[in-house]
């Protein structure tokens, strides 16, 4: 923890509405190399969509120093197209930040279709909690991250395709945030990584401190049990809990063993920090 902890601003939480059409999201906050990490929001946790044509995820596809775009795409398998639905999103300062006790890194690798180990910033002394996303769309697929192992100091990454598995000559960049897992008050930021539980049908997660509006999630894979094409969805975010699912691609059964979750939470606006 820096010794003089001076707040500014290291980041940002919104949402968006976004379908099948490009949307480009400005930034509220002044930055030099912003990372974008984002989940799309079901409309209804009331129905499964993964193994369906309503499997659809979001895809960022360009990132500035005062925008991203970003879009939903269903797999290749898809025959009815994409609705538009909210997407979460995160945006922070690559970099090496906290917020009070919590240590927080920012960056990009550049992954493939083979799983590989990552080397953080800087070693954690715990488990982190680890959200990636793609930052580009080089391959004009439908690439998305799917993590594996983490430790203390790498994470395993690789991208899937919609309903392919990509050779290692296809990469992007992706973007991720790492951050020791834990909550801060003042703040409102917490960040867990579940037991080895969640699968395809929607399950609750609690926070751990109160909310009197509903937050920001964020929730991502961070496991590999389960091989068919697969990424988060959350549903019914209110200021107590939200909801979670994996979605398999269209192509897939839909049916995913269970893997664990990632997620951050944090009230909309401006997230407040120091950087180191």
């Amino acid at each position: 923890i820096p010794t003089s902890y001076l707040s500014t601003q290291i980041g940002e939480a919104g949402s968006i509405v976004v379908g099948g059409t490009q949307v480009t999201v400005s930034l509220n906050g002044t930055y030099v190399d912003p990372v974008v990490v984002a989940v799309p929001v079901a409309s209804s946790s009331a129905t499964v969509r993964g193994g369906t044509n309503a499997a659809q995820t979001a895809i960022i596809t360009e990132v500035t120093t005062t925008s991203f775009k970003i879009v939903q795409r269903g797999s290749q398998a898809d025959t009815d197209g994409v609705t538009s639905t909210t997407v979460n999103y995160i945006v922070m300062e690559k970099g090496v930040h906290y917020v009070r006790s919590l240590k927080i890194q920012v960056g990009t690798f550049t992954v493939s279709g083979v799983m590989t180990n990552y080397t953080f910033l800087e070693n954690f002394t715990n488990v982190p909690t680890v959200l990636a996303s793609t930052q580009t769309n080089a391959n004009a697929g439908v690439p998305h991250s799917r993590g594996d192992l983490v430790t203390g100091s790498i994470v395993q990454l690789l991208l899937e395709n919609g309903d392919l598995n990509p050779p290692i000559s296809y990469t992007e960049t992706v973007g991720y945030i790492a951050i020791e897992q834990g909550s801060d008050t003042e703040s409102g930021l917490q960040a867990y990584t579940t037991a080895d539980s969640f699968k395809d049908t929607w399950k609750t997660i609690p926070y751990n401190i109160f909310y009197i509006d509903a937050p920001i999630v964020i929730s991502h894979l961070t496991n590999y049990d389960g091989a068919d094409e697969s990424y988060m969805a959350i549903a019914t975010i209110t200021s107590i809990n939200f909801e979670v699912s994996i979605e398999e691609t269209t192509a897939r059964d839909g049916a995913h063993t269970t893997e664990t979750v990632s997620w951050l939470a944090v009230p909309a606006g401006s997230i407040q920090g120091s950087t180191a």
